[in-house]
């Protein structure tokens, strides 16, 4: 806890660790919310608001629960463009 705030650290799948940035957004059953810490566990925190823990479900979670986690939807689309010959397009016009 850090003043009414709670923190929350999640362990993603390995292959999801690419996408998780500081102050990058992730969905915790469809729930936004922003990227505070990277562990060096290989997890990250993030802080709810007294508000979302009360009108979500976040406030009913036990350790080693599961959770549905979707990632920052800008770092996919970088990765994709970086994949496709480093960004570079041709366009047509």
């Amino acid at each position: 806890r850090e003043g009414r705030d709670h923190g929350l650290e999640v362990t993603p799948p390995t292959s999801l660790l690419r996408y998780i940035v500081v102050r990058g957004s992730v969905a915790l059953d469809g729930i936004s919310l922003t990227i505070a810490a990277v562990l060096p566990t290989g997890g990250f925190r993030t802080w709810i608001t007294p508000h979302t823990l009360a009108v979500t479900n976040l406030g009913a979670l036990r350790t080693g629960d599961s959770l549905n986690l979707e990632t920052d939807i800008l770092a996919r689309h970088v990765e994709r463009l970086l994949e496709e010959g480093n960004g570079e397009k041709e366009w047509c016009g």
